[in-house]
């Protein structure tokens, strides 16, 4: 998970441990809003890189880090996601772009709230 805050310079990354139960991956949007804090808290002007060079530096190779690491977890996110209407109660397979958005059952034709489920086994 990427903090960051608007109003400050700093951002820190968090990384889940890879077997606890009570952690949940950022959605697209979410991630994609911490990208940007981010990217934006580890811009320096023209003046300060001409000032601290190796300041600058250190930066534009976090950036570099930053970009990379996002893509990687974008393409974790895309790919597709179970889902199920309770109405109906059959499974569906959908893009995970469209997870957490209020879709259409293909089989009964209701909306529902497209929530992620474990795979069928």
């Amino acid at each position: 998970m990427l903090l960051t805050e608007a109003s400050s310079h700093h951002a820190v990354l968090l990384l889940p441990e890879p077997n606890d139960p009570n952690a949940s991956l950022l959605s697209a949007s979410e991630l994609h809003r911490h990208f940007k804090l981010l990217i934006k808290a580890l811009r320096v002007g023209p003046d300060y890189a001409i000032d601290y060079p190796s300041s600058a530096n250190v930066a534009e190779e976090a950036l570099c880090h930053a970009i990379k690491a996002y893509d990687a977890l974008t393409a974790l996110l895309l790919g597709t996601f179970w889902t199920a209407y309770a109405g109906c109660r059959l499974f569906h397979k959908f893009e995970r772009k469209y997870a957490e958005y209020r879709l259409i059952c293909p089989s009964c034709h209701r909306t529902f709230l497209a929530v992620e489920v474990p795979p069928l086994p």
